[in-house]
Formats: structure tokens, C-alpha cells, sequence
């Protein structure tokens, strides 16, 4: 409805407009905009064209549309403070780390065998393998490891070999990063083959 402003008359109505629900298009972003239009305005019944037109695009939208926050929510009976709040959820996976074995280790003291473990980190999910066997340079561990990562894949997975020698003491004998968007996706039960790192 559109009123005068003015508060001089008792009766400031100017019209209205009204608008089938099934009517009103839908659009979701990256759609663009729908462009304006001018309607003719009614009287209160909805019967009588009064005199007077009004420009607007009208649209079904969700809370990805950039007009989503100056939007009247219909459950705020029109408070302009108040506003929904929007909760944007992510697409998350499962990340399968499978810690096979390493190759020809060399840690600083060349007098011992290295007593291996890998630290996997993802953000701020960090997982540790158990410690591998001692008593060669090609450890076997055969583990996995399952974190959640979520779109866009923004940090990278971090694998870092540690060796331990003495107690609480490690030492980092080599570091790979990872990007998320080079690691193949499986969404049904095929093999995945290992590769080097």
C-alpha cells in the first residue's frame, strides 16, 4: 500500500497493490537482477484503478541474494531492526589420509635408525600416526586418517615427518603441503591410487 506522507487528512491512503504468490518469479544468484516495472495502482478493494502508478521489481529470492539483508522478514512485523540472521553452510568432505610408508629416511644423528611418526593438519584439525616400527629407514605404517575438510578448500594439508629420539624430543625431518583442490574426489567406491609425495 502506498499512504501521503503529509498527516494533514485523516484518510493519507493513495493505493495498493496486489500480487498472486504463484506469480511472483523466483530468482537465485548469480541470476541477474530482475529489472523494474510500473504497476498501476488500486483502491482498497482492489477493484478501482486509482490514479497513480509505482516502479518496482519484485522477486522471490533466498538468503544468498545480495537483498537478503534490507529485506523485511515477515516474522518481524516490520521492525527495520530486526533481521534474520544468515547462516551460510558449507559443502564439507570426508579426507581420507592413507599413510602407506616412507623411503630412505635420513635423520641427523646417522648413527640410529629413525623412530617415525606423521603429523597430518588441516587448519586447526591436527592427527598424529602412531609411530612406525624402528629399525629401518623405509618405515610402513598402512593408517588412516579421516578429517573433515569444507569448500573452498583454502588451507592447505599439511604432512610433516617427525622423528623421535629421546623423550618428548622431535625432530622434523621433512614437510609436504598439499592442495586440497589437486586431491581427487571420490564420490562412489572406486580405488584411489597412491601416489608419492
Amino acid at each position: 500500500s502506498v499512504w501521503n506522507e503529509d498527516m494533514e487528512k485523516s484518510d493519507d491512503f493513495l493505493g495498493v497493490l496486489f500480487f498472486d504468490l504463484a506469480e511472483i518469479p523466483i530468482r537465485v544468484p548469480p541470476d541477474s537482477p530482475l529489472a523494474p516495472q510500473w504497476y498501476r495502482l488500486e483502491d482498497r478493494g482492489g477493484e478501482r484503478r486509482v490514479k497513480g502508478d509505482i516502479m518496482l521489481a519484485i522477486w522471490m529470492g533466498t538468503q544468498v541474494d545480495e537483498a537478503f539483508a534490507e529485506a523485511w522478514q515477515s516474522d518481524t512485523g516490520g521492525l527495520t531492526l530486526t533481521r534474520a540472521k544468515v547462516y551460510l553452510s558449507p559443502k564439507l568432505w570426508y579426507l581420507r589420509v592413507n599413510i602407506i610408508e616412507a623411503q630412505d629416511l635420513q635423520p641427523a644423528e646417522a648413527s640410529r635408525l629413525p623412530e617415525v611418526s606423521v603429523k597430518v593438519q588441516l587448519g586447526f584439525q591436527i592427527l598424529t600416526s602412531r609411530v612406525a616400527r624402528k629399525g629401518t629407514n623405509s618405515p610402513f605404517w598402512n593408517e588412516d586418517i579421516m578429517l573433515v575438510a569444507a569448500e573452498p578448500f583454502e588451507h592447505p594439508l599439511v604432512l610433516s615427518m617427525e622423528d623421535h629420539h629421546g623423550v618428548g624430543k622431535l625432530e622434523l625431518l621433512g614437510q609436504t603441503k598439499i592442495s586440497l583442490n589437486t586431491v581427487e574426489r571420490r564420490v562412489d567406491d572406486r580405488q584411489v591410487i597412491s601416489k608419492w609425495f
